[in-house]
């Protein structure tokens, strides 16, 4: 009998390796087996659980020039003052009063359907048109407190290859690295009512005379890994 000693250099018995590769192919081929012989399971992580028109998502958005009428518009919509206007200097006008960029102040409606889940959710971009990239600085709040996150995940890069049209939510890459290219709202796929939103242009950019021309508003359906389940384009009202 061969005796059972330790691999050299590891202080694993022969016995002992043997059970842990044994145990790494077992896991391997549990991983493999579950799209291939639960295609159920399959099917729930990929299909999509209701389309987009069961949302009944609807948007409007209206300009402001100064930091003080975005203010405005922001109380009047969320019932004071529960998101405060973005101040953002212009890069060439960094000590004029007001001299901030333009932004957009608007509202998302939605009403997803009873069996809507928190764990997936509903992301909304406003993309620069002129600029071709997502808004810099994107920022939400709702009067009944739900949790508007802004950011920016890695992950939407999905989101770009899989539907043209939102080609321009691809990272950017500089002799820094890769970087996002601007900012979302995220909010859990469950909220009901509505989200009021400050989306701010860029520095360089001109300025934007008609928000249904020169933005695209994209509401994005995604899972809890973030894969993308519809992506709706959003025309907004005044």
């Amino acid at each position: 009998m061969t005796a059972d000693v330790p691999v050299e250099g590891t202080g694993i018995t022969n016995a002992g390796a043997r059970w842990w590769l044994a145990t790494a192919a077992a896991i391997v081929l549990l991983a493999a087996g579950l799209t291939q012989l639960n295609p159920r399971w399959r099917w729930s992580y990929q299909s999509t659980p209701y389309p987009a028109a069961a949302v009944h998502a609807r948007l409007t958005a209206a300009l402001a020039n100064t930091v003080d009428e975005a203010q405005v518009k922001l109380d009047a919509l969320l019932g004071g003052r529960r998101l405060n206007a973005a101040y953002i200097p212009l890069a060439d006008e960094p000590g004029v009063p007001n001299a901030a960029r333009q932004q957009v102040v608007g509202q998302l409606m939605l009403n997803p359907p009873a069996k809507a889940s928190g764990n997936r959710q509903y992301v909304l971009f406003v993309i620069d048109n002129r600029a071709n990239q997502p808004v810099p600085d994107l920022f939400g709040a709702s009067r009944s407190g739900v949790s508007a996150a802004s950011g920016w995940d890695g992950r939407y890069q999905r989101l770009a290859a899989k539907y043209p049209w939102l080609h321009d939510l691809a990272e950017t890459h500089s002799d820094a690295g890769w970087s996002p290219p601007g900012m979302s709202i995220s909010v859990p796929a469950n909220t009901h009512g509505t989200i009021t939103f400050d989306a701010v242009a860029p520095d360089d950019a001109l300025p934007i005379t008609d928000p249904a021309r020169d933005l695209t508003f994209a509401l994005v359906f995604v899972g809890s890994n973030v894969q993308p389940y519809w992506a709706q384009r959003l025309t907004p009202s005044a």
